[in-house]
């Protein structure tokens, strides 16, 4: 039996106005294994990069010297962020104005002007640490109105590429690479033949608009291929993912989809447990949250959808999943935000090694549920402090909560830290 996940606050960073009020959520590791968080403003569109170390969980904002001039007039138009995403290379290092080695930032924006909207993209790619190379800030105008973007890394001619995948308001999804000898700058790639081998099975048009995507790289075992994993949800509930490895001659590919209940609001594909095992994790506006698994036992292929039960609820549509695999844990951890404010934690039975019987219960139970003030937008989940107990991190319109796990040793608020660089600085020469 596994112990129960409670979740215990640590303590709550109210943003600072609401031009840094945020709409992405990504943990990555500095070379120090230090955690950073990057969030972007939904008005101003700037990436905000946040420190988390072991001194404290108080926010501290650079000082900047303004002197007194008169307002601007407010300019014609108005411009709001719709999605955002950053990635970073292997290796990558914070200095105070955050990500700095051959990152990739996308924030897709709409314009509204006289009654008018239009949209674009902005890309910038972050120069390495000690390098005289310039980033390259870019803007991509839109003929069509994106609903959610992904930043990932896909092959191109046999070299791992930073690729942007946006889903258009015409139910396809549009690829954007770096142009070859071009100073990084991303193109959409348009031949039929380059998308597929890119997104196989996925470069056609869906049954309904994208509304949420997921990718994950898997080393092979047993060579030094590697397997791409892409999944993506829709609007009306269709739900696939695809795996190929591009170096198997010929590539070799595999395709699976469902059909399941209400608009999908997020997936998460998880890396595979010790028995090759992948998992795919799925949220629904209609107030659920469920798994699939790919077995690599008994008759194999995937099971059936394992609902997590107590997640049911019409009234109360999921916006947010995230799943944690530590070593620490007895069993499978799985964080659910909702768009009343909860925050739910399910925990998975390690009795349970095959997906079980429709008749049976559910191998997932719910171990603790806290309430947030306002929808839970976004979720993150990391060791920030070291011990091997995943911390989580729970992102409002207006604040970001930090959560430990209880009956822990917890440790005083102090030895936490969460320190915010400006955004301003954060996008300093962009374009």
């Amino acid at each position: 039996m596994n112990t129960p996940f409670n979740l215990v606050e640590i303590n709550t960073l109210p943003l600072p106005s609401p031009s840094h009020s945020f709409n992405s959520l990504r943990l990555c590791l500095d070379p120090n294994e230090n955690y950073a968080l990057l969030s972007t403003s939904v008005h101003t569109g700037k990436f905000s990069p946040f420190h988390l170390s072991a001194t404290g969980l108080t926010p501290k904002l650079k000082k900047k010297k303004h002197r007194s001039l008169p307002s601007p007039p407010p300019p014609p138009y108005t411009e709001s962020v719709v999605a955002s995403d950053v990635i970073g290379g292997n290796g990558m290092e914070w200095e105070e104005y955050g990500l700095n080695e051959s990152g990739v930032e996308a924030i897709a924006v709409q314009r509204k002007e006289s009654g008018k909207s239009t949209h674009y993209l902005k890309i910038r790619r972050l120069k390495p640490v000690n390098s005289r190379a310039i980033e390259a800030n870019q803007i991509i105008n839109l003929p069509y109105a994106p609903l959610a973007l992904h930043l990932t890394y896909l092959p191109r001619a046999f070299v791992t590429t930073p690729t942007l995948l946006v889903s258009s308001s015409d139910s396809t999804i549009k690829i954007y690479q770096p142009v070859l000898n071009n100073d990084g700058l991303f193109e959409e790639v348009t031949d039929e033949g380059v998308r597929e081998k890119l997104l196989p099975n996925l470069h056609h048009a869906f049954p309904s608009p994208v509304l949420t995507m997921d990718t994950l790289l898997t080393p092979s075992p047993s060579s030094p291929t590697s397997t791409y994993h892409i999944t993506c949800g829709c609007r009306c509930g269709y739900l696939c993912i695809t795996s190929y490895d591009p170096q198997h001659s010929p590539p070799s590919d595999s395709f699976e989809s469902w059909n399941v209940d209400g608009p999908i609001s997020a997936v998460q594909v998880s890396p595979p447990s010790k028995k090759g095992e992948l998992s795919l994790l799925v949220a629904s506006l209609a107030g659920y949250v469920c798994t699939f698994t790919r077995h690599n036992v008994g008759p194999g292929g995937w099971g059936p959808p394992v609902v997590l039960p107590e997640s049911v609820n019409g009234d109360d549509p999921v916006l947010c999943v995230c799943a944690a695999k530590f070593p620490t844990l007895s069993g499978d951890a799985v964080f659910v935000g909702t768009a009343r404010g909860k925050v739910m934690t399910f925990t998975r039975l390690t009795s349970f090694h095959s997906p079980p019987p429709s008749s049976s219960p559910s191998p997932y139970l719910l171990s603790s549920t806290s309430l947030l003030p306002s929808p839970v937008r976004r979720l993150a989940v990391g060791d920030i402090d070291g011990d091997g107990i995943p911390e989580v991190l729970a992102m409002t319109k207006d604040e970001i909560t930090v959560f430990r796990r209880k009956n822990e040793e917890v440790r005083e608020m102090a030895e936490f830290k969460l320190k915010i660089i400006d955004g301003a600085a954060v996008d300093k020469g962009s374009g």
